[in-house]
């Protein structure tokens, strides 16, 4: 179950690097024409993740965390397919989407560390943080040559694919937690049986 989580971490954090390390790139070029000062003010969109995180977290509190990982990963791909568009606004309105749902992931993800570890939850989370990082370290940098090469669409093309896998990892890490806990509700109910 922690496997599965280290990996949605990699994977997030790579989308995440993946998708603003070059959209600057793109809105400077024609038919956007941004100044680099305009560019800038796309980094406002972040505060949609702090809402998100919180919200989406007090939800997953209510309805399950893995229906809300699934829902925040769709958000996520959902926003990046989005951001093909041309239109410059809808492109923002994408980023946008795109932005509160890889928060939520995170938030959701990090946070389901400390329900899944058993014993030694300082080392689980610091190895969370280190699949996180090296996620956005190594593909935040390689997806540059997508970018080079195949310009916007294959990068997106890319983030839809590590999207696809956050998703497989994340239904993984349901399955796991799920027969955990319903094996350790039998065994519950087999001692309090044997006890009486």
């Amino acid at each position: 179950a922690l496997i599965c989580i280290f990996i949605i971490g990699f994977l997030v954090s790579s989308i995440f690097a993946s998708l603003y390390n070059y959209i600057g790139f793109e809105l400077i070029k024609p038919p956007y024409n941004l100044s680099q000062t305009l560019v800038g003010f796309i980094f406002i969109v972040y505060i949609v993740g702090t809402f998100s995180s919180t919200w989406m977290g007090s939800l997953s509190d209510k309805h399950g965390k893995g229906k809300i990982l699934y829902i925040s990963l769709f958000i996520l791909l959902m926003g990046s397919c989005i951001t093909l568009n041309t239109t410059m606004w809808i492109k923002i309105l994408g980023i946008a989407v795109f932005t509160f749902g890889f928060f939520a992931s995170h938030s959701i993800a990090s946070g389901w560390i400390g329900k899944v570890s058993t014993h030694d939850k300082a080392q689980a989370s610091s190895l969370y943080l280190f699949f996180y990082y090296s996620g956005s370290s190594i593909n935040g940098t390689t997806s540059g040559l997508v970018y080079s090469h195949f310009g916007w669409n294959g990068l997106v093309t890319l983030i839809a694919g590590f999207s696809v896998l956050a998703i497989v990892a994340a239904v993984c890490l349901v399955s796991i937690t799920t027969k955990k806990s319903k094996y350790a509700t039998r065994m519950g109910l087999s001692r309090n049986s044997k006890c009486k």
